[in-house]
């Protein structure tokens, strides 16, 4: 967890994310052995990350 969770995270971040999640999505046949990263999960994650 974060030291001061009311500090909004850096711009550069949050692109950084993006990306990570859309080259994720790009990936054919992707399955992680830890069900914590699957797509539906990342995704999931994604979205909420977007709504906030």
């Amino acid at each position: 967890m974060a030291k001061n969770e009311t500090v909004r995270l850096p711009q550069e971040s949050r692109q950084a994310d993006e990306e990570a999640c859309l080259a994720l999505k790009a990936i054919a046949g992707y399955s992680p052995a830890n069900q914590t990263y699957s797509l539906a999960t990342v995704t999931a994650r994604y979205d909420a990350m977007r709504a906030a």
